[in-house]
């Protein structure tokens, strides 16, 4: 695994951590996503309530949630480095394109 690779994952391991845990994304998906697993919002779709099984309280903390979002592509990546890294590209992307306008904004 060379340098780049380890920053593609990272990089993608964030982003959808990110949009499993917090965001609401196109459509609300990621908010239905929780809500079907019982995860309580507010107006703004902050998490407010959750049951105390594991699948809520994994998807309601993007900490714990990168933990197995990255575990998930490094297997992916042992099992197809080459077909993983053209998935991971476009989270990637997003997530630099996301650093970068926070890093402009301040």
């Amino acid at each position: 695994m060379i340098a780049l690779d380890v920053i593609l994952l990272l990089l993608t391991t964030w982003r959808l951590s990110a949009m499993l845990s917090y965001e609401a994304g196109p459509w609300d998906v990621f908010l239905r996503l929780r809500a079907s697993l019982g995860i309580e919002h507010d107006a703004d779709g902050a998490v407010t309530g959750y049951p105390m099984r594991f699948l809520p309280r994994l998807f309601s903390c993007v900490w714990c949630l990168s933990v197995w979002v990255g575990a998930i592509l490094a297997v992916s990546y042992w099992l197809a480095p080459e077909m993983c890294r053209w998935l991971a590209l476009p989270f990637a992307l997003s997530a630099g394109a996301i650093i970068a306008e926070r890093i402009v904004r301040q």
